[in-house]
């Protein structure tokens, strides 16, 4: 029932939006362009895989105007991604449960974007669904000129409406999609966080574990949200096979993912070692010391592939996304599964196949020979 009045009350929410932020239909021009000085991207989305998946459009955006003023409207929970995105020049932090308690302090938030008077606005909202968020902030942002995917009646807040992609165009082209509808650009779609330093926690940690640099490590991490979820009998199954074949092999997860975690640890071999839940830095020093990152469709997995591990990073989907949302590394692979009869040996053969041909495998071969 409260679902129900929810959908409701976001319909005559789209409904109103439409009839009051009504924008002409009308592209910016070179000249218009030219003269840009402030950008402004809005992608207050909770999830942390989609935060991750805009990092190419910033970086096109940047690129394009390096001279402008880039600003990215961002959920406060994710204020660690700062330091890792240095195409953007200021953040602006939403919580949205703050403002939806709090429809004075919402409103307060949208005068404070109108007084910048930003040339171009984009929504960077996914194109197969609509954000009442995304889309109230973009039209009443008092942007000059504001760009998001075609969402038929809605899409009056926008000046530009961008046509909704292929189906099987992955998602950070689908973003770029949103700046090449205004501007002829040539950008690489592959999200990558940038570092200044590690935080040198993989160090201590190898040390704390009893890892030596003379075998492949694996990080799995066994969570994902709702139906996306493959079992946690089966990352054990996968684990307790890559341990068996001289594997250094860890677990991390997140706090949404305890029961999964402990599931697996459970049936798993005493080789395999419990690394738990780490802050982001540290997330990101283990993975980049690791030699394969292995998940299912979750955020996590994302943050490994912009960070990424020396050999790659391997996805299993149970919900067949890959075109869409899969890791983009040249080595990276997607596998799609039946839980019902999982690819067991396939998954455990793709890894193996990615050690053997990692730079760490190379140079232990290369002091044997």
């Amino acid at each position: 029932m409260a679902s129900a009045v929810e959908r409701q009350l976001k319909r005559l929410g789209l409904y109103g939006l439409s009839r009051l932020a009504t924008s002409p239909q009308v592209a910016p021009t070179e000249h218009d362009l030219v003269k840009a000085k402030r950008v402004l991207v809005v992608r207050p989305d909770e999830r942390i895989g989609n935060a991750i998946l805009i990092i190419p459009l910033l970086n096109a955006i940047k690129k394009r105007f390096p001279g402008a003023h880039l600003s990215l409207i961002l959920s406060r929970r994710y204020r660690e991604l700062h330091e890792f995105i240095p195409s953007v020049d200021e953040f602006l932090d939403f919580d949205k449960k703050h403002y939806a308690r709090n429809p004075v302090a919402f409103i307060a938030f949208i005068r404070r974007l109108r007084k910048v008077k930003y040339d171009l606005v984009f929504d960077a909202s996914g194109d197969h669904s609509v954000s009442f968020t995304h889309l109230a902030i973009t039209a009443y942002s008092g942007g000059r000129f504001r760009i998001g995917h075609d969402r038929g009646e809605a899409s009056n807040c926008y000046q530009v409406a961008v046509p909704e992609a292929m189906s099987d165009r992955h998602e950070t082209e689908r973003h770029l999609d949103l700046l090449q509808a205004v501007t002829k650009i040539d950008a690489d779609p592959r999200p990558v966080l940038k570092q200044t330093h590690d935080s040198g926690y993989a160090e201590k940690l190898w040390v704390e574990l009893g890892w030596n640099g003379g075998e492949p490590t694996v990080i799995i991490h066994p969570g994902a949200r709702g139906r996306k979820r493959w079992p946690a009998s089966h990352f054990a199954d996968v684990a307790n096979r890559l341990a068996g074949l001289r594997h250094q092999v860890g677990v991390v997860w997140g706090p949404s993912d305890n029961d999964a975690a402990s599931e697996m640890m459970r049936t798993t071999s005493p080789a395999v070692k419990r690394i738990g839940i780490l802050p982001f830095r540290d997330f990101i020093s283990v993975v980049r010391h690791s030699d394969v990152f292995f998940s299912g469709d979750c955020g996590p997995m994302h943050i490994a592939a912009a960070s990424p591990p020396k050999s790659g990073v391997v996805t299993v989907f149970v919900i067949d996304r890959s075109s869409r949302y899969g890791p983009l590394g040249p080595h990276d692979v997607a596998v799609v599964d039946d839980p019902q009869r999982p690819k067991i040996d396939e998954i455990v053969s793709r890894i193996v196949t990615l050690t053997a041909a990692s730079p760490r495998a190379t140079a232990v071969r290369s002091a044997v020979a």
